[in-house]
């Protein structure tokens, strides 16, 4: 996923040439922040996954008891 900044900002500077502020048209705002959403729940569904199968490892290996879908659904 490309999380790359919008192209079209506009740097506002202090008389000082320092950037104070960024402007950019909403709707590309908007977008940005779509894409930054998306790829936390990538990012929490992957984690969550990983979770997963490490338990299933354990469960094999005798370390975890093994649950029900049930059991599973009724903790989210």
């Amino acid at each position: 996923m490309n999380l790359s900044l919008p192209q079209n900002l506009e740097y506002i500077t202090n008389s000082n040439n320092n950037t104070q502020y960024i402007q950019m048209p909403l709707k590309e705002w908007e977008d940005f922040l779509f894409r930054i959403k998306q790829e936390k729940q990538i990012e929490f569904l992957r984690e969550k996954l990983k979770q997963g199968f490490a338990e299933l490892r354990e469960i094999q290996k005798g370390n975890l008891k093994e649950r029900t879908l049930a059991e599973v659904l009724a903790e989210l």
